[in-house]
């Protein structure tokens, strides 16, 4: 039985905004579910949740939702140099990073990126700041954040 995760996708989004990453949106194919964003260097396909064709192309801000059933604890010290995202899939993802939360069912991992990841197993032994490595399942889910405007003043501000 597939987990589910999240009530809303506003409580998901309420929940895990401070860990969204920062990307490069590219133009979606017409007819494909899946959007492309630039990820650290790395073409990432994604299933938008945050309502299709409301993305625009360029800088965005997202929160990069991945399933995964286990996880492996690397030994060692943390080393920022072997943390890596790498596509292997359509919409999947191997990733070594390192764990900044845990806050069951989920790890917020850096990868070189925020990642937020579902477990949908066992809840793995693993604190933060320890290093993992993953395998997750497609696809990749990604919750645009909305941009914000910068507010400027005009003159009709300052006569109020």
């Amino acid at each position: 039985m597939q987990a589910v995760f999240e009530e809303s996708v506003e409580g998901f989004v309420t929940r895990f905004r401070a860990s969204a990453a920062e990307v490069t949106l590219a133009g979606r194919l017409e007819g494909s579910p899946l959007l492309e964003c630039l990820v650290d260097g790395v073409a990432v396909h994604v299933f938008e949740r945050t309502g299709p064709y409301l993305a625009a192309s360029g800088p965005a801000r997202v929160i990069l939702n991945l399933e995964c059933d286990a996880l492996e604890r690397l030994d060692g010290e943390p080393d920022v140099r072997t943390s890596r995202i790498e596509v292997v899939g359509v919409s999947a993802l191997a990733v070594d990073g390192v764990v900044r939360e845990c806050d069951e069912p989920f790890l917020v991992v850096d990868a070189g990126t925020t990642l937020v990841v579902g477990m949908t197993g066992a809840f793995p032994d693993v604190g933060i700041g320890d290093r993992v490595r993953f395998v997750s399942r497609a696809p990749v889910h990604g919750f645009v954040l909305p941009r914000t405007a910068a507010r400027t003043t005009s003159a009709a501000d300052d006569q109020v």
